[in-house]
């Protein structure tokens, strides 16, 4: 997804249409407020910035690295959200798949923060009953 643009993401398209024309920026403004997108038995969680207004990532790497800054060596303070956005992408550049890139920081590391968006995502699917199902939604 690019800032002003509309996803691509066939997955979203597929189970959340109603979000198909949502541009980023209204995403972004709506995980301020808003839980995850949710229905029935669905959740939507998206990279959002980890404090209001602050930079956000693109990628799981990238969301992950703005999460742990210090690990990464992306200085915490005043520097324009874009900046920062560079700097974690930097810093994640050139790594393994994700699965690797995962693997390495939690077998490697114990301290380290989970990125918000996939904390809110645990959290909705913590808070569910288990009997719901895609089929029940269709």
């Amino acid at each position: 997804m690019s800032e002003f643009g509309r996803t691509s993401n066939q997955s979203i398209r597929a189970w959340f249409a109603e979000m198909a024309d949502v541009t980023v920026a209204e995403l972004l403004q709506r995980a301020e407020t808003d839980p995850p997108i949710a229905g029935s038995s669905m959740c939507l969680a998206y990279q959002v910035p980890e404090e209001p207004g602050g930079p956000c990532g693109r990628t799981f790497e990238d969301a992950f690295a703005l999460a742990n800054r210090a690990l990464f060596g992306i200085p915490t303070g005043a520097a324009p959200a874009e900046e920062v956005e560079q700097q974690a992408r930097s810093s994640v550049e050139n790594r393994r798949s994700k699965v690797d890139f995962a693997l390495d920081h939690v077998l490697g590391y114990d301290d380290w923060q989970v990125p918000t968006y996939i904390r809110r995502g645990l959290e909705w699917l913590m808070a569910q009953d288990g009997t719901a199902t895609k089929a029940d939604v269709q």
